[in-house]
């Protein structure tokens, strides 16, 4: 299964906004839907993404949604675990 991607946004810088926002986007809901579904404005969720890509480092959307799809955080479970042939 897909990482938690709340896990990978503290260390960005993501505040709980954008997270629920990126967390939208990743359900493919257009900007109008997620503003309908967390009330607030258009505007507003233009921002928040306008300020998540600056934080990530992405261009757009599909960009923004490849990154959390893809990214692996290691876990606390999983430091020191070492494979065959590793020192």
């Amino acid at each position: 299964s897909p990482p938690d991607s709340r896990e990978l946004f503290v260390p960005l810088g993501i505040s709980r906004r954008e997270g629920e926002i990126i967390e939208l986007v990743g359900h493919g809901l257009s900007n109008q839907d997620i503003a309908d579904r967390l009330f607030i404005s258009l505007f507003t969720v233009k921002k928040h993404l306008n300020n998540v890509f600056q934080k990530t480092g992405v261009a757009n959307r599909v960009q923004l949604v490849r990154l959390f799809s893809e990214a692996k955080p290691v876990r606390a479970s999983e430091a020191g675990t070492e494979g065959p042939g590793e020192p």
